[in-house]
């Protein structure tokens, strides 16, 4: 026991590197009022005092006895963000069983965002997996680690990092796939530019520990996540989404930090707005995913001049009108190929000679839409020849003039 004169003599108690007097709690020059009165009845309304950012301490009368301090008891701090975040993608990856196409009509693409605007997808995309593998590994270790951040930092910045984490990497996946490969449509889906960029946090604030944050801190956790993105790295992997997202999350948290800030972490308010911002967020994003419906068409000057051209010299049927109604989930996309030559791509599934079928049509424009030559024709995923082409393209006609 210490004594200390303030105004009178109170007892105080040194726990760690608190001090209990009378009326407050003094920590490094910091005070807090604590709900110590002369009664028993005043304890029943004592403040939290918080020893450290994972746990908070409720004394109760039962431990302040003349005995000393017995061990209080401690309040978990339920990471309710974290958990809606993982119900969300949880609702969205059952909503996408069975079908085949969320990834085109939700999933994040250079062409989809910059021509037809849909700015959507940037958080759509978020929503979607590939499958059930992908789902689990992003939520298991968005469990991990958002606890972790939404324990330490509070619900509110919790959700900051995770959306904008989010949503910027998504814009640097998207366009530097683009840069580097402008011939392919890429579309990219998962959660895991959000989560490497919670990732980084949580890392930050374990290399931070209790010391004042610093950049070298933050220097420090990019440097580790970034290292384990690229060590992770795998076909199929956007590299560009994971590195993007721990670049992002480590300068949020270290932004995010601040004292000013601790105000809000256990604010009821505050913690009420970061479930309302990620509930509205969820359904947004999975709403924007357009699950189950058909893709919109990208409009290109180049499709629409392989659509208006007519199939044979003497039929008026055009590759637009009788592809689209001879085809179901039919798609129309234009890109520049590795060689420079544009090319409009048409892909879609068909009943043809008995059996169902996926084509794949390749036109290659001359000049700026000045002619075009027909490139490949694939019917489920074998080459045909100028033969196998012309009956294919003759059933397309006969369904289209009856």
């Amino acid at each position: 026991m210490d004594r200390t004169d303030n105004s009178g003599v109170h007892r105080a108690m040194r726990i760690g590197s608190l001090y209990m007097t009378g009326g407050h709690i003094v920590e490094n020059d910091n005070t807090y009022e604590y709900g110590f009165g002369g009664d028993s009845q005043s304890y029943e309304d004592s403040n939290y005092m918080y020893k450290d950012q994972d746990t908070a301490y409720v004394i109760r009368p039962e431990q302040m006895g003349g005995g000393g301090f017995q061990q209080p008891q401690m309040k978990r701090v339920i990471p309710v963000v974290t958990i809606i975040l993982i119900l969300a993608n949880v609702i969205a990856g059952i909503m996408c069983i069975g079908v085949d196409n969320y990834s085109r009509t939700g999933g994040l693409n250079y062409e989809y965002v910059k021509l037809n605007k849909e700015y959507g997808r940037l958080l759509s995309s978020m929503f979607l997996h590939s499958g059930f593998d992908h789902l689990v590994g992003n939520m298991f270790a968005l469990f991990m680690f958002g606890s972790t951040v939404e324990k330490k930092l509070g619900s509110l910045r919790m959700a900051i990092i995770y959306f904008i984490s989010g949503i910027a990497s998504g814009l640097i996946s998207m366009n530097l796939s683009h840069v580097m490969d402008p011939s392919r449509m890429h579309f990219s889906i998962g959660a895991s530019g959000a989560v490497f960029g919670v990732m980084c946090a949580a890392v930050f604030l374990s290399v931070m520990g209790s010391k004042k944050a610093s950049r070298r801190d933050m220097t420090i956790a990019i440097v580790l996540v970034v290292i384990y993105a690229v060590y992770t790295y795998e076909e199929n992997i956007d590299i560009y989404a994971h590195i993007g997202g721990a670049v992002v999350g480590g300068i949020l948290a270290f932004a995010l930090n601040v004292r000013k800030w601790e105000r809000f972490r256990e604010n009821k308010f505050f913690k009420v707005l970061a479930i309302m911002l990620t509930v509205i967020l969820s359904i947004a994003g999975i709403g924007e995913a357009g699950i189950g419906k058909a893709a919109a068409d990208l409009p290109d000057k180049r499709i629409d001049f392989i659509k208006e051209q007519t199939v044979f010299e003497d039929d008026y049927t055009t590759y637009g009108e009788g592809l689209d109604l001879f085809c179901t989930d039919e798609h129309w996309t234009a890109f520049t190929s590795t060689d420079g030559d544009d090319i409009v791509e048409f892909d879609g599934n068909a009943e043809y000679k008995g059996a169902q079928v996926t084509v794949l049509i390749q036109f290659r424009i001359v000049g700026d839409c000045d002619d075009y030559k027909l490139g490949y024709f694939g019917i489920n995923d074998q080459g045909q020849d100028s033969r196998g082409a012309t009956e294919f393209m003759e059933a397309v006609c006969e369904r289209a003039g009856q």
